[in-house]
């Protein structure tokens, strides 16, 4: 039985995130896969690939297997040591033969890997030399430029994990002495002038796809057609919806806004419409509903999409015959109002489930717009953060700065609350950091503790340390273990940020086994990277 072994401790790699991780998979397949090709195509023993790189610090360079193939139990037949022998004053690239110790003939082919290493194929022939020397050496030439490749990309990936890394401790060891580097401070500017922004109806935008978007809302807004908005939650359906008035003939008109989700059908009712005094217990004096408010200006029903059935009768009247009867009244009130509807559902499902009225769904989407997450207009990022810490700056009286590696994680993270949950950490940190420069401790710190209110639970505790489940007594064996691994599961996504390289260490199962999981417990990765 054969096994193959792999490292890549010389180029100072550790697992640091899934780019790195995606980089070392890719090379491991290609050292596999050439080494297989090595042992199908060729008569030969114990293949293996060398990286040598040349040590300062002492006479001899450092020599690390990139991976070989060999019987389980032994060593490779051609040790470090008779590699170095065997590469000492010769100049790349090598083509050699030489005996090993057990009197086999050994072929070591090198090439020069960046400025101070080698890459080194070596293996045992067992048939014809000088045709497998030949073969061989083409093999290497034509997939060496590859792995040459692959291994410097990587190499210089890490590099610069290093480098972040050495700045993020910098930064902790500044901020826990208490020291305050005005220059640096003073010199970050989130909100440098890019060339990429625009300012298209009152909003700056980088991102392409916000320009497209924005500039629909500027061609619709002179129609008198009602607005359906689509966008999950916390993406700024609300503050598009005022926008879109502002930009509209109706911007010196009344703007009213009413979020249908937490309303009862009663109350719904009474907001929509009006009512008349005595029509029901409370009902001291006759009150405007929003539409009679808004008559000739914009109304926004914000999750239209949760109003009751009864309601949507009710609503649907007012779009097609400009019209409302308050509550407790007899005559009919004329209303003229755009109406810009948001939902963060799917109406043609609802629809489809009975849950919505079909005629009213065409009524409100006479243009429909798609409003996308924040994770697809990255570029925005840091224009929404400058927007939010000058908010915070004038309200507060303090002027605060996120140090380079808090902005890293900011830029990293794919916000599944958008801009909302991007505006919460901001003011979170803000608020918690006594320091005018914001550490990436403190973003990770608002972070973690967001992810531990939503996986505890109920059901859960974090004490010092521990994990504390309750289980109930009626609950049978099976449900109470699968409780716990997606538990663990869970913690362990939390903990590392949803790298799974590092969670299958810490858990110690293949990796297969936590993609099992995940599928299985249907939990979403996004909201833990």
């Amino acid at each position: 039985m054969n096994e193959t072994t792999k490292g890549f401790g010389l180029l100072g790699i550790q697992a640091r995130g899934d780019t790195g991780e995606g980089r070392t998979v890719q090379i491991e397949e290609s050292i596999q896969q050439f080494l297989e090709t090595v042992s199908s195509d060729f008569s030969v023993n114990f293949p293996a690939l060398y990286l040598v790189i040349d040590n300062p610090s002492s006479s001899e360079p450092s020599i690390e297997i990139l991976g070989s193939i060999k019987e389980s139990g032994h060593s490779p037949l051609i040790e470090k040591n008779e590699i170095l022998k065997a590469i000492e004053g010769e100049k790349l690239p090598l083509i050699k033969q030489f005996s090993s110790s057990s009197d086999s003939k050994v072929f070591v082919h090198g090439i020069k890997f960046g400025g101070d290493g080698s890459l080194l194929f070596c293996c045992e022939a067992l048939g014809d030399s000088e045709k497998d020397s030949l073969g061989l050496q083409e093999l290497f030439e034509k997939k060496s430029g590859t792995l040459l490749d692959r291994l410097l990309i990587l190499q210089q990936e890490f590099l610069i994990e290093s480098l972040k890394a050495k700045l993020e401790t910098a930064e902790e060891v500044l901020f826990e002495s208490n020291i305050e580097i005005e220059d640096a401070l003073d010199s970050q500017s989130p909100s440098e002038v890019d060339s990429r922004q625009e300012n298209i109806a009152g909003i700056t935008t980088s991102s392409p796809v916000m320009k497209r978007l924005l500039q629909q809302m500027i061609r619709v807004s002179s129609s008198h057609l009602n607005i359906l908005l689509k966008g999950e939650t916390g993406t700024g359906k609300a503050f598009l919806a005022r926008a879109f008035h502002e930009s509209s003939p109706q911007s010196g008109q009344p703007f009213e806004t009413l979020g249908c989700g937490s309303l009862s059908t009663t109350l719904a009712e009474g907001e929509l419409f009006g009512w008349k005094k005595g029509a029901f217990s409370g009902a001291e004096e006759d009150r405007a509903g929003i539409f009679e408010r808004s008559s000739g200006g914009t109304v926004f029903l914000d999750e239209v999409g949760e109003l009751p059935l009864e309601i949507q009768k009710k609503l649907l009247r007012v779009l097609q015959e400009g019209v409302v009867r308050p509550v407790g009244g007899t005559e009919l009130v004329p209303v003229d109002c755009r109406i810009i509807a948001s939902t963060c559902e799917d109406l043609p499902t609802t629809v489809l489930k009975g849950s919505f009225r079909e005629d009213l769904f065409y009524r409100l989407s006479g243009f429909n717009l798609e409003i996308p997450p924040l994770r697809e207009r990255k570029e925005d990022v840091s224009l929404l953060v400058a927007s939010f810490l000058a908010e915070l700056e004038e309200e507060h009286g303090f002027s605060k700065r996120f140090s380079n590696s808090a902005w890293e994680e900011l830029n990293s993270c794919t916000w599944p609350g958008n801009i909302q949950q991007l505006k919460n950490v901001v003011q979170q940190t803000y608020l918690t950091c006594e320091r005018r420069m914001i550490p990436r401790k403190k973003v990770l710190e608002v972070f973690e503790s967001a992810q531990a209110d939503k996986l505890l639970g109920d059901n859960f505790e974090d004490n010092s340390g521990e994990l504390v489940m309750r289980v109930p007594r009626a609950e049978g064996f099976n449900e109470i273990v699968s409780e716990v691994e997606r538990l663990v599961i869970l913690t362990a996504m939390k903990q590392h940020r949803g790298n799974k390289s590092r969670v299958t260490k810490q858990l110690k199962i293949p990796r297969q086994t936590l993609y099992n999981k995940i599928e299985r417990f249907k939990i979403i990765e996004a909201e833990y990277q």
